[in-house]
Formats: structure tokens, sequence, C-alpha cells
């Protein structure tokens, strides 16, 4: 039996934008919350508010979602839904290893191993299917940048 996130149809569509859109909800709950939406000490003045990036992120899950669903219409093997499996698990965990170990060096890290895993999925998904690609650029996009800014955060400053 096909499961309701692998359908093909709107209501596959449904089920994986919605359950992004709630796991993202829930995530930016739970960082507010917590108090862990305060960016570094040493971030750079380009770096937005902690609401905008919360506001980024709710736009983001639904790209991978729809990525994934695309995927579904393109008939793709298991195997490929993995990778967007694997940046939607990392990319939902983020904030608790790396605003909960409050370590700027795991958050650049995870930035660009991030970058290089969704650049190496929109490159593999290209010829399969292109939409679900072009679902996952604004996401490689927001990593170079977080990528950029976490360099700034880390390079040393003078007095």
């Amino acid at each position: 039996m096909i499961s309701l996130l692998d359908r093909p149809d709107r209501s596959g569509l449904i089920a994986n934008v919605a359950g992004a859109l709630t796991i993202v909800v829930v995530l930016n709950a739970l960082i507010f919350g917590l108090g862990w939406a305060g960016t570094s000490r040493r971030a750079p003045a380009f770096l937005p508010p902690p609401v905008v990036i919360g506001i980024v992120w709710l736009a983001l899950f639904p790209c991978m979602a729809l990525a994934r669903w695309e995927l579904n219409r393109a008939i793709a093997p298991r195997a490929d839904k993995a990778g967007i499996f694997a940046i939607f698990l990392l990319c939902s965990t983020y904030p608790f290893y790396t605003g909960g170990l409050n370590s700027d060096v795991v958050g650049e890290a995870a930035n660009v191993s991030l970058m290089l895993l969704a650049g190496g999925l929109v490159a593999r998904y290209a010829r399969r299917s292109p939409r679900a690609s072009a679902w996952l650029v604004p996401l490689v996009l927001w990593l170079c940048f977080a990528s950029v800014a976490g360099a700034f955060a880390l390079a040393p400053h003078g007095t």
C-alpha cells in the first residue's frame, strides 16, 4: 500500500506540505520558547533578526516538501526521496545541535554540510525531476547565505 506522503496526487501534495508546515511551526515555537532564537554574539550586521529567520524557514520547509512531492510525481525510487528526508531531518534538528550547544563552529559546520548535501540533491534530481530540483534551490541559497554569515561570525575581529 502506498503511503499518503508517497502519493503523486493532490492528497499527497497536501500531506507533504501540511506535514512540513506543522513541523516548522512546532520547531519555531520550541526555538522561541526555549530562548534559542538569539544570534551569535559575533553575528554580522547583515544577519536578519531571529523572527525573519523563522519566517524564512516557514517558506523553506514547504519547498522541501514540494520537492519530495515532485519526486512522487516523477515516480522516483525511494532512494531519491531518502535524500530529501535526510536534509529535512537535518534541518529539523539543526536548532538543537547548534542553538542548544551554543556553538558557532558547530553551526558553521552544519551550514556548510547541509549546503553541500542540498546542492548535491539539486544536481542529482535535475534530470529525473527538474521541478524537484528547483524547489531545493531556495534552501541552497539560504544555506549559502547562512554559511557566509557563519564565516563572518567565526572570523577574528580586530579591536
